[in-house]
This record gives C-alpha cells, sequence and structure tokens, in this order.
C-alpha cells in the first residue's frame, strides 16, 4: 500500500503540492521498513543456529558425565556416598543434573578432580580432566553466543517496529494533505492506491449463517444483518452435482425459503451483501443434508 502511495505521488506530488510527505520522504520510510523487517527476520535463522549449537555442545556434556559416572562407579560404588563428594557430584545423588547449570558446575569440578587424581582418568572412554575443560568451554561459549544473538534479535525488533511506526506516520500523513487538496469524490485517489472517501462503502459480510433442513426438499437459511447492505445474494452448491457455487437468487430479506432440492444430498450455501458501491466477499459456507 505503502509502494502505491509512493507511486502516486511520483505522478501527482508537483500538480497538488504535497510539501510535507513527498514521495522522497515515503520511500525513504519504506526502504527504512523493508531493511528493518529483513534484518529482524534474519535474526530467526541466527537464533536457530545458536540455539542448535548449545544443545550440541549439552549433549556431548551429557555423555561425558555418563561416561565419568560409569568410571567413577568402580572406585565409589553405585549409589551416592560421602567419598563421592570430592568428585562434586551433586545433590547427594549419582544422577546427571536436570539443570544446565548444574551439569556445567560439575563438568568443572570433574575437570579438578581428575586434575587432582590422573591416575582415575580412562582415555579410552574420554574420561579425563583436559577433555572436562574442553567441553565446558564448547557450551558456555554456545551459551554466549545465544545469548548475544538474542540481545541483537531483540535491537532488531525494536528497529524494526520503529521503522513500521514512521511508515505508517507518513501514510497517515499523506492522507491527511490529500484530503486538504483532494474533493472526496475525486478519481485521483485511486493513483494512490486508496478509494474516494466519498464513496459509499461496501457492506460488511454477511454472518451467522444457519441452515435447517424442511423436508421434503426445502432448506431454511438465516443470517445476521450486515451494515450497509441494500439486498442479499444466495449462492448454492450441490455436491456432486455442481462444480462450484451459482447464483440462486436475490434477497431484501435476512432468509431465505431454498426449495426444490434433491433429497439426500449434501447443499452447501453462502450470502454475499450488496449496494450501490459494490458487493461483498462470500459469507462463510454452510452444509447440510436435505431431508
Amino acid at each position: 500500500m505503502a509502494t502505491d502511495m509512493a507511486n502516486g505521488l511520483h505522478e501527482l506530488e508537483t500538480a497538488l503540492g504535497i510539501k510535507q510527505n513527498t514521495e522522497a520522504v515515503l520511500r525513504a520510510a519504506i526502504d527504512a521498513a523493508s531493511t528493518g523487517r529483513s534484518d529482524y527476520a534474519g535474526t530467526k535463522s541466527d537464533k536457530k543456529t545458536q540455539n542448535g549449537a548449545v544443545r550440541r555442545a549439552d549433549a556431548n556434556m551429557r555423555v561425558f558425565l555418563k561416561a565419568a559416572r560409569a568410571v567413577l562407579t568402580q572406585r565409589h560404588g553405585y549409589y551416592w556416598n560421602l567419598s563421592w563428594e570430592e568428585t562434586g557430584w551433586p545433590d547427594r545423588s549419582t544422577a546427571i543434573p536436570t539443570l544446565v547449570a548444574k551439569r556445567m558446575h560439575l563438568c568443572t569440578s570433574l575437570d579438578m578432580y581428575f586434575t587432582k587424581n590422573p591416575t582415575h582418568e580412562v582415555a579410552e572412554m574420554g574420561v579425563t580432566a583436559a577433555k572436562a575443560k574442553v567441553l565446558f568451554e564448547a557450551l558456555a561459549v554456545a551459551r554466549e553466543g545465544r545469548r548475544e544473538g538474542s540481545t541483537a534479535s531483540g535491537q532488531k525488533k525494536i528497529t524494526r517496529n520503529a521503522a513500521m511506526k514512521r511508515l505508517r506516520m507518513r501514510m497517515r500523513g499523506l492522507v491527511s494533505e490529500l484530503a486538504l487538496v483532494l474533493d472526496p469524490l475525486d478519481p485521483r485517489w485511486n493513483a494512490f492506491g486508496l478509494v474516494p472517501p466519498g464513496l459509499p462503502k461496501r457492506p460488511e459480510v454477511p454472518a451467522k449463517l444457519t441452515l435447517t433442513a424442511n423436508p421434503p426438499g426445502v432448506v431454511e437459511a438465516s443470517w445476521a444483518h450486515a451494515p450497509r447492505t441494500k439486498h442479499y445474494r444466495v449462492f448454492i452448491q450441490i455436491i456432486g452435482e455442481d462444480a462450484e457455487f451459482r447464483h440462486l437468487f436475490n434477497r431484501e430479506a435476512r432468509d431465505a425459503r431454498i426449495p426444490d432440492l434433491p433429497i439426500g444430498k449434501t447443499v452447501k450455501v453462502c450470502v454475499s451483501a450488496v449496494n450501490d458501491a459494490g458487493e461483498s466477499q462470500p459469507s462463510e459456507a454452510r452444509e447440510i443434508v436435505v431431508g
């Protein structure tokens, strides 16, 4: 819509004497809003990558902790006891901690434990102080990258929202300027992608359509009043016979009796509203089996 308005300015700005919300100003606002939206959308892809890095680093740490537990069980027993305390295993349990912060703290504790007790390491299983250090640093870096990415995403969202707000302000400002120089029925409103404000509005879409079967072969339809309506158009589709909806008749009232329908067939009905400005979109279709 903003581009349509800018195109209208390109054609008529000088002739109409538009001074504030000019083509240059509006196109700059469009570019800023487009860039802001694109930049923010890009952070969503970055966030997916960052979350994946955290999940992989955490999964690697879990594998290490399980292997370390298997090694330490041979020395300290399967169940937690005081000898487990020096390993740093938390919560008086040998379970793998459920919180990532506790897993990271445990990894640091195991780094110190195996550094102090190098004969307890099992290199073939990757249970070493060096491995604990590498895994801790990998997860810490991944989490920091995600945090920084989240901050950047938030900032880009703020920038996008501000640019969109400025664009809407410029669009509203142009409409106000045009209202000062154009008659409400002037066809030049259309050059800006706008409907002349002096024209009557189309009616709203009819709502709350209901169908009732009244055998034999009759369906009663009713719907709520649609503001600004002169009359309604009723459409019908008999499933298996009609490829699409067909216009049946017009009604000024908000109900219709549809006779002579094939018994046992499924019938779909929708309604549109009409006035001098045009026709609304069709209502939501309803269907019923004819009794």
